[in-house]
């Protein structure tokens, strides 16, 4: 960390640990009957469902649990290995790289798991009206986050290559 000085090093801890840390506090708190998957949730909020959907909802999910719970303390675990690769005394790319490789399989497994569970939600149990409701949400989402882009892009002193 050669040119760091030590409160930019303190900084560059601090901003790490809220980083992951928060994401940790916040992402525990899926599965655990605190909600379930915060994007479905979002999703299917406000789309009038029934009693009958929410506990057939409920049960597809409860069919899922402990490979979601597993799923999960394997995405908690590689965010800690890659967090301690990361604030280590000392820099080793390659442990930082495979710290971030394990996180990114236990997340792209979480991810599947869950796209698996909306999509069961999607096709079994919402009406088709429902289901439009959940696209036009699906594409809101999808407008905002190309907003952010352009806005990031718009700050770039140069623009990525293939952007012009």
């Amino acid at each position: 960390m050669k040119g760091f000085s030590r409160f930019s090093t303190l900084a560059l801890v601090v901003s790490l640990l809220a980083l992951f840390t928060g994401g940790m506090v916040t992402d525990s708190h899926a599965y655990r009957g605190k909600g379930g998957d915060p994007m479905m949730k979002q999703l299917l909020k406000g789309i009038d469902l029934t009693d009958q959907q929410r506990e057939q909802i409920k049960e597809i999910i409860q069919a899922h649990r402990n490979e979601l719970l597993t799923g999960k303390v394997a995405v908690l675990q590689a965010r800690q290995k890659l967090l301690e690769a990361m604030t280590s005394s000392t820099y080793e790319k390659s442990a930082v790289n495979a710290a971030y490789n394990t996180l990114a399989v236990a997340q792209q497994h979480m991810t599947d798991m869950r796209a698996q569970i909306f999509n069961a939600v999607i096709t079994t149990v919402l009406t088709p009206d429902q289901q439009a409701a959940v696209q036009e949400k699906i594409t809101a989402k999808n407008q905002r986050i190309q907003q952010v882009i352009a806005g990031l892009q718009a700050k770039l002193k140069t623009p990525p290559p293939g952007t012009q």
